[in-house]
Parts: structure tokens; sequence; C-alpha cells
């Protein structure tokens, strides 16, 4: 399989080939801001493998990505840049509100593709409560895309 990747503007194409293509529009800003207002059992819809996981781990997930939701509705996320490692997307987002102790700036975002969506799988690495639904190679990439942050992004805030 082959996937490559086109920045235009917020919209990015994957082209997913295996004997053919199938291209799939992904409007980041989209998609990111509508996790961000999702709260409770919605934020589910947006997480990889989250239907695998027992109703405590499922608990954890929503806690986790509940410290992104949008305070404000007026307020949105803005996609600043797309990074990808074979079939991992990093979206990094510039975040105006406070996420706990942090303060605004640009945070990382980890998707991947599930039954035709694109689904989070975590910040900077695989949450825990699913990272052990993917093998050595799809952890390597995950790692890859923590150490582009790490490199680009982490040291400039």
């Amino acid at each position: 399989m082959r996937r490559t990747l086109a920045n235009r503007g917020g919209m990015v194409l994957i082209g997913l080939c295996w004997l053919g293509c199938v291209a799939k529009e992904v409007n980041w800003g989209a998609r990111v801001n509508a996790l961000s207002d999702a709260g409770g059992d919605d934020v589910l819809e947006f997480m990889y493998g989250s239907d695998s996981l027992s109703p405590d781990e499922r608990k954890q997930l929503i806690g986790r990505v509940g410290a992104l939701r949008n305070p404000d509705k007026g307020d949105l996320l803005k996609v600043k840049a797309t990074h990808q490692a074979e079939e991992f997307i990093m979206v990094v987002v510039e975040v105006p509100w406070a996420i706990g102790s942090r303060p605004p700036g640009l945070f990382p975002l980890i998707f991947t593709a599930e039954n035709g969506e694109m689904k989070l799988i975590g910040f900077t690495r695989a949450f825990k409560e699913i990272e052990d639904q993917f093998d050595e190679r799809q952890t390597e990439s995950v790692l890859d895309l923590a150490m582009l942050w790490i490199n680009n992004y982490a040291s400039v805030q």
C-alpha cells in the first residue's frame, strides 16, 4: 500500500493505493474542531479502536481528550501543518485556550484511518489504552512523528 499527501489550505488529499487508488479529502480544520467541540461519549466517535476498549479505558480516553475541549464555542483550532509517517498523520494545531496547565499555543494530534474515517490515536504518541493495537513498524512511525514534533515545534514554545 502507498499513500500520498498534498496539503491544500486545510484540505489534505490522501491517496490510498492497493491495486488501484481511492482518494479521500479530509478537511482537517473541520475534523479537529468537531473533536474539540465533542463532549462525553461523543469523543469516542473520533477515537481509534475505542470499540475494543473496556468501559474504564473509554472513560480514561474521554478524560484525556476532554482536556482539548473548547471552553468557548467562538474559538477555533487552527491547522498550522500536517506531517505524515506511513499511515499516520500528525496535525499541528494552534489552540487559542489553555489545556490544563499548558498555555495557548501549538499542539500535536496524531490520526490514522479506521473504517474510512480519520481517527485520533494520540497527541505525541499513541494513547496507552490503544498502543497495543499497533505493531512495531507502526509504533516506529508514530515515534518518528513525535521526534518531528520535539525537533520542530516543542522547542519553539
